[in-house]
């Protein structure tokens, strides 16, 4: 049983803890969306721009269908699609929300993510996140509606920096992080706290819900940690992007 459970992810012992240091500082608690009002500037412009605070936006790519920074392996996300995750290296998202600009913070979107090493050693990151950083794209019926990549992390509980330089995610219980997306990311004529409504799934009046979110969000790192540990397991997954969307948040699958 100990072995089961150190091979697994104990997934909501992380969500747990990392809810209640990003509810903290954030003033928020729970899996979904949350949302703080304010005023919050423009979005960006349908061109490729620096972002406050790091990244820089697929502004390039707005209106654009299926287009990713890191190429999403097949079978990678979407437990909708996938209900039995490969085994290797896991990402999902935790929580995601709009935060409105307050003093000095610039208004944004944060998104959680949950990290599970794939076995009983660590899983050691290339830093930031990765060599390459994080990308995420938000995508709607008419297309990207916002993206940007090499973004801006906050590394959570289980997630250190190494004394040999890497990122190291705890095969125990796993690890998070925060990515951070600028409202600049956003195409041009999108409002940030709108386009994060649409990342939740319709829900009756019974709270059942009732179909997909309008709206696509993925996030993808790609460190050839994860390529490594997935071939010498024989995972059918294969390549060295993590990827996960906004299918199952708050549900991560076991490893």
């Amino acid at each position: 049983m100990r072995d089961k459970v150190r091979d697994g992810i104990p997934w909501v012992l992380v969500a747990v803890i990392a809810l209640a240091v990003l509810g903290s500082r954030h003033g928020w608690f729970g899996l979904g969306t949350y949302g703080s009002p304010g005023p919050a500037p423009s979005s960006g412009p349908a061109r490729s721009v620096a972002l406050p605070g790091g990244g820089r936006s697929d502004g390039d790519k707005c209106g654009a269908t299926g287009f990713h920074h890191f190429a999403v392996p097949t079978g990678s996300r979407s437990r909708g699609n996938n209900p039995t995750p490969p085994p290797g290296p896991q990402l999902t998202l935790g929580a995601f929300g709009f935060t409105g600009m307050s003093g000095q913070d610039p208004a944004r979107i944060d998104v959680q993510l949950l990290f599970g090493a794939g076995g009983r050693q660590p899983l050691l990151l290339s830093p930031p996140l990765g060599p390459r950083g994080v990308a995420v794209e938000i995508e709607g019926p008419d297309g990207l509606v916002g993206g940007a990549y090499d973004l801006p992390v906050v590394l959570g509980p289980g997630t250190t920096d190494g004394s040999d330089g890497k990122i190291h995610i705890d095969p125990e219980v796993g690890g998070s992080a925060t990515v951070i997306l600028p409202l600049q990311a956003l195409c041009p004529g999108y409002d940030g706290l709108a386009v994060v409504r649409k990342l939740d799934p319709p829900i009756d009046t019974h709270h059942t819900v009732t179909g997909p979110p309008p709206y696509t969000l993925t996030v993808s790192i790609s460190d050839p940690a994860a390529g490594r540990i997935r071939s010498s397991i024989g995972s059918p997954v294969t390549g060295d992007v993590m990827s996960a969307d906004n299918a199952d948040v708050g549900d991560p699958p076991d490893a």
